[in-house]
């Protein structure tokens, strides 16, 4: 299950909405059959009309950015927190994945939060299949961020998950 500091229920849910809404797109049948409109108008009256979405990390990031229809992606296979904190794209939802490449390094900690530092809005923080890099990412967030942790989708390498659709199923509760 997905993780979540401290925050209201609703503000959870809202989020939610708003990455469904981005993410989906028109499709009835990925949104689970409920109606894309009325779920884009209600991410609409609850963020406004400047609903965007912007995915920012590593090859994670990009997978996750080829399944999404309306969320830019910046991302880039075997980039670190260090490469990661150079990027300057931000939306009123920011997906981030960053910490699978360098798990070990001393300076993960102190990167991960000044890339948290300059982003304002909503932040959802995917967290890595690597436990040390998981707990540093979750130091870094700021309470009201959405914290969902790979650890629940399958993966071949423990790195990534076999299906980039399962952080999103997670981010979409």
């Amino acid at each position: 299950m997905p993780e979540s500091r401290v925050r209201p229920p609703s503000s959870r849910a809202d989020v939610a909405e708003l990455v469904d809404a981005l993410v989906l797109g028109t499709s009835i049948e990925r949104c689970g059959g409920s109606s894309p409109f009325i779920r884009t108008m209600g991410a609409r009256l609850l963020f406004g009309d400047k609903m965007d979405c912007v995915i920012i990390g590593d090859s994670i990031a990009k997978g996750m950015g080829q399944l999404s229809q309306n969320c830019a992606t910046h991302a880039k296979e075997g980039a670190t927190s260090s490469y990661i904190r150079r990027f300057k794209q931000q939306g009123n939802v920011t997906i981030i994945s960053a910490g699978s490449n360098d798990p070990n390094s001393a300076e993960l900690p102190k990167n991960l939060r000044k890339i948290r530092q300059r982003i304002s809005g909503h932040v959802v923080w995917i967290l890595p299949y690597n436990r040390k890099a998981a707990t540093q990412v979750r130091k870094a967030a700021k309470p009201g961020d959405v914290l969902v942790d790979l650890k629940y989708c399958p993966t071949r390498d423990r790195v990534h998950p076999t299906s980039y659709k399962c952080p999103w199923r997670l981010i979409n509760g």
